[in-house]
């Protein structure tokens, strides 16, 4: 086995990405779903999961894996990046409409 491992090649391990990423997960009030939430079309945006469409009914979120949305994003250094996170949230809406219990 050791002289497998001193006679073979090492695997090529690539330089990490020039960019910063980041993610952020997006929640929505309880209720119903009235419209699926539309991602911006923005060429740093690197993945969209919309986790809820129109006509949902959604419980209070209570752990991570109730967000409604959650979205990727790279930039150049982390301001840009944290600026870009803060800019979904704005941007990216959820609306809901409570039900009567």
């Amino acid at each position: 086995m050791l002289r497998a491992q001193l006679e073979g090649s090492v695997p090529h391990v690539p330089a990490p990405d020039a960019h910063l990423t980041g993610f952020t997960a997006l929640y929505a009030e309880p209720g119903r779903v009235l419209r699926t939430p539309e991602v911006p079309d923005e060429p740093w945006i690197t993945e969209a999961q919309i986790l809820v469409q129109e006509g949902d009914l959604l419980a209070p979120p209570a752990r991570y894996s109730d967000a409604a949305a959650i979205v990727s994003v790279r930039g150049d250094t982390e301001a840009q990046v944290m600026s870009r996170l803060a800019a979904l949230a704005e941007r990216i809406s959820i609306p809901t409409a409570a039900e009567p219990l």
